[in-house]
């Protein structure tokens, strides 16, 4: 995949933009959230998909949301993933996120892209906290 392109943005910069970004791949409106990163990608061109984050501390972000649109899910979602962790990683050691536990596909991606389950949440549903640092590896 060596022309995925992808590029940060600080969410004041794309915040008149972020909702209709955020309602391509999830096909509802946001949650009134507010990322200080969010991430976009183009592979050859195209529109993938995007990830919003803030930043957790000064060594590690926190994933909010992220998804592509429906042409890039499946198959080529994993190498996609793979390629923007390391993207992230650039600037952050840490990349920590939650799932519902019941989104198998999620966890089944973060687990092959190298993230641990670091703990539970439970906040009406119950999320799987993950974890994934530079020096882990990724898996596949």
């Amino acid at each position: 995949m060596k022309d995925l392109k992808l590029y940060t943005v600080s969410y004041n910069e794309f915040k008149d933009r972020y909702g209709a970004l955020y309602h391509t791949v999830f096909d509802e409106e946001d949650t009134g959230q507010v990322p200080s990163h969010v991430y976009i990608g183009f592979l050859d061109g195209e529109y993938v998909g995007f990830f919003s984050a803030y930043i957790h501390n000064i060594d590690c972000i926190y994933m909010q949301y992220g998804g592509f649109i429906d042409k890039f899910k499946g198959v080529m979602s994993l190498g996609i993933f793979k390629q923007t962790v390391n993207y992230i990683h650039e600037e952050f050691d840490g990349i920590i996120f939650r799932a519902k536990n019941t989104n198998i596909k999620v966890i089944k991606l973060a687990l092959s892209a190298g993230f641990k389950i670091i703990g539970v949440r439970h906040d009406k549903d119950l999320y799987v906290e993950m974890l994934k640092t530079k020096g882990d590896k990724q898996n596949g």
